[in-house]
């Protein structure tokens, strides 16, 4: 039996938990668990999944919804219990396995961890939870990750485990034959992704008022996150309003629209202190859509794009050389047709569940 230890998990909805989410999907059968802490909402049936997931949520998420493991660690300790350690535990983050960490006297039971790359970076600093976190990765038994930039930050931690690679897959959307472009002179450009600093949405949002000083462009952002503020007050600023779009809770058919509308994907994301693009899950998606791609040679990403065969790279958080990529795109429609082929076939090649 393998049980799934995760904070991260729909019907949330970011990278980490597409992931997740297809890893369960296509890897996991009737007989294993999944339990989600800090979500309140979600079934079988809206999840299409035949593993049963539970969710475990408390009065005082509000405050931080890791507070929920501890609910979710007396379950965990039964199930030990119960299945006399003919179990697989696989933990969705750091964080989440801080559960068989603090039992593992207790229970014996080994545990791996999936990682990523932002939570990695920060264990550099030393203070007391990095210390904390640092432990709970040493005495993991496996350590997974998605890519070789991410297997490069943990052998630089100098851990001893075993570390499997796992990237992402995804299955293929439904493109209804023609993507739903309307008739114009316009160029949409799309960006999808979390509101926070490292994304770089600033960047492009400057990168868009050179454009639109040139040519017809429109820029749509979707995504939710702390920055959304500073980034509407940007657009005021800039006085780009009018061609800049930003959207906070679009469903999985709303965001399939944006992506049949678009022309060009964008992601322009930068490195930070406090994070960096490990790997560059929504990039698949972009491929998936046969979207030409703009994005910066940050973290991950390059691999993502096969060092640039398959989308233009751009210096992390150069705004001119971003508009210059966007811009050389929509005057070269046959380069950006071939761009987008190559990087749908790099996509079916290496990031597509077979089922």
């Amino acid at each position: 039996m393998k049980l799934l230890i995760t904070l991260d998990f729909p019907p949330d909805i970011g990278g980490i938990q597409k992931y997740l989410y297809g890893i369960v999907r296509f890897c996991y059968d009737e007989d294993d668990l999944v339990y989600v802490a800090g979500i309140r909402s979600g079934t079988n049936r809206l999840l299409k999944l035949k593993t049963e997931v539970t969710y475990f949520t408390s009065p005082f998420d509000f405050l931080n919804r890791k507070i929920s493991l501890l609910i979710l660690a007396f379950s965990y300790l039964f199930l030990c219990k119960r299945t006399r350690r003919n179990l697989t535990v696989e933990c969705g983050n750091l964080y989440a396995a801080f559960v068989p960490w603090l039992l593992y006297t207790l229970t014996g039971q080994p545990y791996s961890i999936y990682t990523y790359g932002s939570e990695l970076i920060a264990l550099e600093k030393r203070t007391i939870k990095n210390c904390l976190l640092k432990n709970i990765l040493l005495k993991a038994g496996k350590l997974y990750t998605l890519g070789h930039f991410s297997e490069r930050i943990l052998r630089e931690l100098r851990l001893p485990q075993q570390i499997d690679i796992v990237p992402p897959r995804i299955t293929l959307p439904s493109l209804s034959g023609t993507r739903n472009k309307e008739r114009n002179d316009t160029v949409t450009v799309l960006s999808v992704g979390r509101l926070v600093k490292h994304k770089g949405h600033d960047n492009l949002i400057r990168a868009a008022r050179k454009l639109i000083k040139t040519d017809a462009f429109n820029l749509v952002i979707a995504g939710d996150g702390p920055e959304y503020n500073n980034l509407q007050k940007l657009c005021g600023d800039l006085n780009v309003c009018n061609n800049v779009s930003i959207k906070r809770g679009l469903s999985d058919d709303l965001l399939h629209n944006e992506f049949l509308k678009a022309d060009i994907f964008v992601l322009p994301s930068t490195e930070t202190s406090k994070g960096i693009e490990g790997f560059g899950i929504v990039l698949l998606e972009a491929m998936a859509y046969r979207l030409p791609i703009v994005a910066s040679a940050s973290g991950g990403i390059p691999e993502v794009l096969d060092n640039g065969n398959c989308g233009i790279l751009v210096e992390p958080g150069n705004i001119d050389e971003l508009a210059s990529g966007i811009m050389y795109i929509s005057k070269n429609p046959s380069y950006a047709e071939n761009l987008a082929r190559k990087a749908y076939e790099h996509l079916l090649n290496n990031y597509v569940w077979k089922q």
